[in-house]
Parts: structure tokens; C-alpha cells; sequence
């Protein structure tokens, strides 16, 4: 993965709104970004990525002589164009994943698309809250500052092979050789386990047969001819009292088309008569053309069965 993907995986800040540039034209040293309301993004240019990045939420950021609120536009425009003098450069892998911020700008469909996809180091990091020893491990990485951005599960599990003799936050990893106690590798190998699982439980919603069975219903209001509602429902009589609790008047059935996908047909007949909806499933039909559609359809399903 690209460690500015996973750098803004890691934030809870989901775009750029206003940048706070920190320094002269030839030496800016910190920016703060700002993401409405006041939360923000702190770095520290002269730093490794290492302990940078912080986010905060501020009454105030720095407002001397030596900081311009900008847009991130702006602010990246005078990063390229800063020289900063030799002995006073920024840390070079923390000024290219700036730049990459500003210019992104939207964290939102970066992050949409690991959620799609989740690898397995980010989600373990979200079972922190958990009670259990999945949750004393995720707590454990969640805390660990040489742990990187991003690791994939071999590279977790060599990490936790050379760090399970000692420096471990959780008592129970502590002393895991003792009687009673858990290694912090079988803890990965059981998240793992059931991260495979969900992620099978997922792949397989996709293959899902969905059980579209049932009925596009035409209803209207009691002694008036119109307007028309047209929707889908597996069972009319309970959906017809479901909607009736809404409305101050009594709803009558003009009739109904069965099918075996009323989902579908639903969709097809609301696209059809799109210019004549008044509102979502609300249309300006008389009730000659509710039973015509009727029929038509009933006897299109009927020729499909023979």
C-alpha cells in the first residue's frame, strides 16, 4: 500500500478546508491543516514522519507575524516555490507526503476504497475497543510508535516475532512463556482467523440470490381518482397498513401485478412513467392507464409462463 493511503487511513480528518503555513517564503517549518469547526492536522516539517502528523482540536493555532491562513492551493504553491536554505531543509519523506495532502485535498474516496477492501493491519487497529485478547493485541500495535503506518501480516507477524520477549504494554503478553499465559502470535494468528472469515462472509453477500418474489401494487386515495402510488411489496395487505399510519386519509387498491421480481418490474415501471411522477412513487395516472399497465404487464407475465 502507498504510505500516503495509509497515512490518511490513519487520520480522522477528512479534507483540507484551510492550511496555517508557518515560517518565511524561503523557511516554512510547520503547517497546520484545518478541516472545519477546529480540528487540525499538525506538522512539523523539520521532523520525521515518525511522531508527525498529529491531529488536535484547537481553540487557537499560532497567529504571529509568521503565519499566512491560506488554501491548500495556495499552500502548496509556495512550498515548490520555497528554497530553504541548506542547513535548515525539511525531512524530505515528510514534505513529499505534505505535498500529497494538499493536493489531495478529499480524504473521503481514498478511505472509501480501503474500507471496500480492508487489509488486515488497519483492521485490527479498529478492534482496540474490544474485551477480549483480540482487543489487548490491537490496543498493543495501537500504541507502539515503531509499529509504521502500515505493515501486512507477515510483516506484523515478523515484527511481533522479534518484539514478543519483551516491551509489550499488555500484562497478559508480558511474561508469555509462563503458565496461564498468551502469546502474542497465537493472539494475530486468531485475528487473522476471524478476519478471513468475515471477509468470505462479505465476498459471499455478493453472490446472494435475493428472493424478489411478490407484487407492484396501484393504490389511491379513497373517493378520488388520483394521484396514483405505484411500489413493490411481498405481502400487500401489511404493507398497504404500514402505510396507511402515515396518512390521514384511507387508501383504496386499484389492483396489482404478481411477479417474480417485483423489485425489478417496480424500477421498470417507474422509469417508464417517469414524467408523469409528482413525488418519489406519486404519479399523475388516471385509472384507465393504471389498468392498462395492469393488463399489459399481467398478460406479458402470463405469455413468459406458457
Amino acid at each position: 500500500m502507498k504510505k500516503i493511503n495509509a497515512l490518511i487511513y490513519s487520520f480522522e480528518i477528512n479534507k483540507i478546508d484551510t492550511v496555517y503555513l508557518i515560517g518565511k517564503n524561503d523557511d516554512y517549518y510547520k503547517l497546520y491543516l484545518k478541516e472545519n469547526f477546529n480540528y487540525f492536522l499538525k506538522i512539523d516539517l523539520k521532523r520525521e514522519v515518525q511522531d508527525n502528523f498529529i491531529e488536535l482540536e484547537l481553540e487557537n493555532v499560532p497567529n504571529g507575524n509568521l503565519t499566512q491562513k491560506v488554501s491548500p492551493k495556495l499552500a502548496l504553491e509556495l512550498l515548490n516555490k520555497c528554497k530553504w536554505p541548506t542547513s535548515y531543509e525539511p525531512y524530505e519523506e515528510t514534505l513529499l507526503l505534505t505535498k500529497q495532502l494538499l493536493n489531495i485535498v478529499n480524504f473521503k474516496i481514498i478511505k472509501k476504497k480501503i474500507d471496500l477492501n480492508q487489509p488486515f493491519f488497519f483492521w485490527v487497529k479498529k478492534q482496540v475497543n474490544r474485551d477480549d485478547l483480540i482487543g489487548d493485541l490491537a490496543y498493543d500495535i495501537c500504541g507502539d510508535r515503531d509499529i509504521g503506518l502500515f505493515k501486512t501480516y507477515k510483516g506484523l507477524e515478523s515484527y511481533i516475532k522479534f518484539k514478543q520477549d519483551g516491551f509489550w504494554e499488555i500484562e497478559s503478553f508480558k511474561d508469555y512463556k509462563k503458565e496461564g499465559s498468551i502469546s502474542p502470535l497465537l493472539c494475530l494468528k486468531l485475528a487473522k482467523m476471524e478476519y478471513d472469515v468475515n471477509l468470505k462472509k462479505e465476498k459471499l453477500k455478493k453472490f446472494r440470490i435475493l428472493n424478489t418474489k411478490g407484487f407492484v401494487y396501484f393504490l389511491k386515495p379513497e373517493n378520488k381518482l388520483k394521484p396514483i402510488k405505484i411500489g413493490g411489496t411481498k405481502n400487500i395487505k401489511q404493507r398497504v397498513k404500514q402505510l396507511q399510519t402515515s396518512l390521514p386519509y384511507d387508501l383504496e387498491i386499484i389492483g396489482y401485478i404478481e411477479t417474480s421480481d417485483y423489485i425489478g418490474l417496480e424500477r421498470k415501471i417507474h422509469m417508464k412513467y417517469n414524467k408523469k411522477r409528482i413525488k418519489r412513487e406519486w404519479f399523475d395516472l388516471t385509472i384507465v392507464e393504471v389498468q392498462k399497465i395492469i393488463s399489459d404487464y399481467n398478460t406479458l407475465i402470463k405469455n413468459k409462463r406458457m
